[in-house]
């Protein structure tokens, strides 16, 4: 299809328990007390604060999730990350709502008010955009101030009057939500990461990557304090309800409960958690004294503060123990250290799923050795969708070495694996589909393209069918159902367009991938065995034609003649005591492995027969030794016989002029 759309798939894991690559934004529900996580593997889960149970709730972004913002008064969540869309959510029914793909480069930040409804999403390419709720309506846009600088922080003030942004370039600006510039805040000597409003909008505290935390008057666009505490960029900022102190985080691996009601003359602050690592995530639950980090690890931790350390109101001296210095001279850490001990109490931190952080497609095309970074290799079935076996005792190398002992050069392509979300996930374009034949266990050619479409896309094709033949959306008995299915499936399958090989497996997420440039947009996404009706229009919408003709039609037909035909020539080597064939041109599927010309060279030719019978015994059957018989040559280089023809001609099925040669084993070609 023009818009170009991807089938793809990733595949299921045995270890499935958490985040496997690093988080970079935390959401604490205020109504039961979890925590949500927005993580570089693409997915968002949710954790029971006091066991750590985990469940993923959304897995739609095609790349890192950098922020999610909850709605809790319409129970539902927004994010954004690198696919540069902002995702509409319902974390009840872990289903995605709405997607808004307007940013070019990666969104970065969220914020919502509930008095408006209205939500403002900053990304990368230094665009602002104001959405309405009630109908998911754009609003506002800003780009003309800040299009020169990417956008890394956004909020909004309650009452929804007052936008607030932080660049690249330094400077904090302020907009009315109908787009009018209202004034720009100058001071941070770097880019400026996370800002904050109060209730009322006539404060505002930012945080930057000159390691300070600044207090703004917004009512005359003026600096209050600037406070120093801490030693490297600070990237997370959490005020306290009514504005009288903030939680702090950022490179430094700390997090700091700071006074804002001292003056400039005596900072007050107390260092809550020292994580050992940069903290790219912050949620702190002032009623039960958690406060949550999110580093590069995979995990989250949840710390508990003890109660007497926690903030009371605009009361410092009750912070213990303390730090005091002055407000515009940083700590130094470790220095410093025994006048700022750390008051963390560690309490839990959450299970994580191992990455893969290298991978290599089998020779076979049908599997994937993937190293994770635990150091296991591992044997993944593309087919089925699953984790197959674990290579105890074997390097990566070592396993892709032994995988390409027999000598196929090059894989059949009939899709492509990536691994940058930590997991691997298969993707299928058309013309991958269409040429992917392969040879079943029988020796008959079979498309693996089409196959695969098949298994993921069966409950949809079931749906389709069912609404069909029944005339109804409603739930349909299941046996009558099943027995009408596999009715449909025993015709298809004795007409060639479809398969009883495998079955990918019940709870693999598929999604469809529109590609624009280097930005994935995901379209449509469900899981095989928990297909909501919702998903279905999505899918006949952007599902591509050829996925629609996989299950509907006799198009592309799963087996039969249909694979593509390779014609050769035949001929002896230049010196070759080998007799020649009779006819000179013939013809083959091109997935056959080379020994099985050289099975019909032998059969052909009464002397190579004659050797082979004289070799193996009269009675025996023609199999893979007739290799030990003939030789074959391509080029004038001799050809591995468990190659397939494909292979030889480095996946030009269709090339025209193509020379085989062939000499008796015990010669060498000259």
């Amino acid at each position: 299809m023009s818009r170009g759309v991807d089938l793809c798939y990733v595949l299921g894991r045995q270890d499935d328990v958490g985040h496997c690559l690093g988080v970079n934004c935390l959401a604490l529900d205020l109504h039961d007390g979890h925590i949500l996580s927005g993580s570089r593997d693409g997915t968002i889960r949710k954790w029971q604060p006091k066991t750590m149970a985990q469940e993923c709730l959304l897995r739609q972004h095609a790349g890192w999730v950098n922020d999610i913002c909850l709605c809790e008064d319409i129970n539902v969540a927004l994010s954004c990350g690198n696919d540069g869309t902002v995702r509409i959510w319902s974390p009840k029914r872990q289903a995605q709502l709405a997607c808004l793909n307007n940013h070019t480069d990666y969104a970065i930040a969220l914020a919502y008010t509930p008095a408006t409804r209205h939500f403002v999403s900053g990304g990368l390419d230094g665009s602002l955009y104001v959405w309405d709720f009630s109908q998911v309506s754009k609003v506002a846009h800003f780009a003309d101030a800040t299009q020169s600088a990417s956008v890394y922080a956004v909020d909004i003030s309650k009452s929804g009057t007052i936008i607030a942004s932080g660049a690249s370039d330094r400077v904090i600006r302020l907009y009315d939500p109908r787009g009018q510039a209202i004034s720009v805040l100058k001071g941070h000597a770097d880019l400026v990461k996370t800002v904050r409003l109060n209730e009322d909008g006539t404060k505002l505290l930012s945080g930057s990557s000159d390691n300070s935390i600044r207090v703004w008057d917004l009512r005359n666009n003026a600096p209050l304090t600037r406070y120093m505490v801490h030693t490297d960029s600070v990237w997370q900022i959490q005020p306290n309800e009514d504005f009288t102190a903030c939680y702090s985080a950022g490179r430094d691996g700390r997090v700091m409960q700071t006074s804002l009601c001292v003056g400039p003359e005596e900072l007050s602050t107390t260092c809550l958690v020292d994580a050992g690592a940069p903290i790219f995530g912050l949620a702190v639950d002032e009623r039960t004294g958690a406060v949550w980090t999110a580093t590069s690890s995979p995990q989250v931790t949840r710390w508990v503060v003890p109660e007497h350390a926690q903030h009371q109101e605009c009361a410092p001296s009750s912070l213990a123990p303390r730090y005091t210095a002055s407000a515009t001279t940083p700590p130094e850490r470790g220095h410093d250290d025994e006048a700022m001990p750390v008051i963390q109490s560690f309490s839990s931190q959450s299970q994580a799923t191992y990455s893969v952080v290298q991978h290599a497609l089998c020779k076979d095309g049908q599997g994937v050795i993937a190293q994770l970074s635990d150091g296991r290799v591992v044997r993944f079935d593309i087919l089925t969708a699953t984790e197959q076996k674990e290579l105890s005792g074997m390097t990566f190398e070592d396993a892709v070495a032994q995988d390409r002992k027999n000598g196929l050069s090059k894989p059949p392509q009939w899709c492509s694996v990536s691994c940058s979300t930590g997991s691997i996930t298969v993707s299928i374009r058309e013309n991958q589909a269409r040429v992917a034949w392969v040879l079943d266990s029988h020796g008959k050619p079979w498309n693996v393209g089409v196959a695969v479409a098949q298994s993921l896309l069966r409950t949809w094709q079931e749906h389709v069918v069912a609404r069909a033949v029944f005339g109804t959306q409603d739930s349909i008995p299941a046996e009558e159902l099943a027995s009408y299915m596999d009715a449909f499936h025993a015709r298809a399958v004795q007409h060639g367009n479809s398969h009883d090989l495998f079955e990918s497996a019940p709870e693999t997420f598929v999604f469809l991938l529109e590609r624009d440039g280097a930005v994935g947009n995901v379209q449509a996404m469900f899981q095989l065995g928990l297909t909501p009706l919702s998903v279905f229009p999505a899918l006949q919408s952007f599902c591509p034609e050829w996925c629609k003709s996989c299950l509907f039609d006799d198009v592309l037909p799963l087996q039969g003649d249909e694979a593509p035909k390779v014609t050769f020539s035949l001929r002896p080597t230049q010196f070759s005591r080998a007799p020649a064939i009779q006819n000179a041109t013939y013809s083959c599927t091109c997935c056959y492995p080379m020994w099985r010309i050289g099975k019909f060279l032998v059969s052909t030719v009464p002397a190579l027969l004659q050797e082979y019978r004289r070799r193996f015994g009269a009675d025996s059957t023609l199999d893979q030794r007739v290799c030990d018989v003939v030789s074959l040559y391509y080029k004038n280089e001799r050809i591995n016989p468990q190659m397939e023809v494909q292979c030889v001609l480095g996946g030009n099925a269709t090339a025209t002029k193509i020379n085989f040669t062939y000499s008796l084993s015990e010669e060498s070609l000259v």
